[in-house]
């Protein structure tokens, strides 16, 4: 950040929080990842995203990261 934003150099941190949520992240049914559809869909030019998609991490915001990536591999792929 200082080497794009110079004015960032004098910047001092006034407060933080960290949160830690114990229960942020639910323990679905064993068979819930079966439900979960892939990015990859048979209509043409329909992808899907999301923290509820097949990608193998619980429903959590690295989930929905991991499955815009995969989404737009796909589109940049040619689906």
């Amino acid at each position: 950040l200082r080497e794009l934003l110079p004015r960032a150099r004098e910047a001092k941190l006034v407060h933080a929080l960290v949160i830690k949520e114990r229960f942020a992240t639910f323990s679905p049914r064993a068979d819930a990842e079966d439900a979960r559809p892939e990015a990859l869909t048979p209509v043409r030019g329909l992808y899907l995203a999301g923290d509820w998609t097949s990608t193998g991490l619980p429903a959590t915001i690295e989930g929905a990261v991991k499955s815009g990536y995969t989404a737009a591999e796909a589109i940049l792929d040619g689906g």
